[in-house]
């Protein structure tokens, strides 16, 4: 197993294991863990070492990370070694989520991928003089126009055809998903990610985790989201599959002309 033994908001995956089923309250999952509610509560908390939340002791790691293969195995047909396992369970809310529910609607990425307008945006980049690091060709990844490194900063505009602020942002790569900052510039009928800084000024981003290809989509609809799905996005709050079903939903009850997916690529290497 990995040395490291945090994992990353884990009362929140604790609690999906009570909302799929798997245990009736946090009491009964201390129970099968051999704790204490108090305990695990501890680890979600302030961790292992009270300073890091998610950390988990040392001699109590491989039972956490086989409570949740359990019950992974208990909700899928899908089958997993305990170390695919580990590394869904590091990932975001989301991905343990999908694993753990045995149904799902139409899913938020089948609609952004068959909606998306890839034309929309134009990529900006301070690139990094800096050499580039040895690859190797065996190791190569799929090629797509926009590419930038970690050690350089970007920033997206997409050309908008819809009129009004009514616009949200999320980031997906792989498994892990969350919500983008946005700034909806309706006088040149654009969308600007991030935004502006507080001088006013285009503001910019780094992307220094997610390696890999990384879909940035700007979802914009002609109505209001609802309120509970603004607060989440304004919030930044963690994504997890009841958040992507309610953004499928809002949006499939937009008529077509009411509704805009602009979404470009950015191919992140480390």
């Amino acid at each position: 197993m990995s040395k490291d033994r945090t994992i990353p908001q884990l009362r929140r995956k604790f609690a999906l294991l009570i909302e799929y089923g798997q245990f009736s309250d946090l009491s009964a999952i201390a129970e099968a863990l051999g704790s204490k509610r108090k305990t695990i509560e501890s680890w979600a908390d302030t961790g292992a070492d009270k300073a890091t939340p998610g950390l988990i002791p040392t001699k109590r790691y491989p039972d956490v990370v086989q409570l949740f293969a359990d019950a992974i195995f208990a909700s899928s047909d899908r089958r997993m070694n305990i170390s695919e396992v580990e590394q869904v369970l590091k990932g975001a809310v989301l991905s343990v989520e999908q694993y753990l529910q045995t149904n799902t609607d139409i899913s938020l990425l089948e609609l952004l991928q068959s909606e998306g307008d890839f034309s929309s945006a134009t990529l900006f980049v301070q690139k990094h003089n800096g050499l580039d690091a040895v690859a190797r060709k065996s190791e190569a990844k799929r090629e797509v126009e926009h590419q930038v490194s970690t050690s350089d900063w970007f920033r997206v505009e997409f050309k908008s055809e819809l009129r009004g602020g009514n616009v949200i942002g999320i980031q997906q790569c792989r498994t892990n998903w969350s919500f983008s900052p946005l700034l909806c510039d309706q006088k040149n009928s654009t969308v600007l990610m991030p935004g502006r800084d507080k001088k006013g000024q285009l503001d910019w981003v780094q992307e220094t985790n997610w390696i890999g290809i990384n879909r940035f989509v700007t979802i914009q609809t002609q109505a209001p989201w609802p309120s509970n799905l603004l607060s989440n996005f304004e919030n930044q709050l963690p994504f997890d599959s009841a958040i992507a079903a309610d953004i499928s939903r809002h949006i499939l009850a937009q008529p077509k002309q009411q509704r805009r997916i602009y979404t470009i690529e950015i191919d992140v290497k480390g």
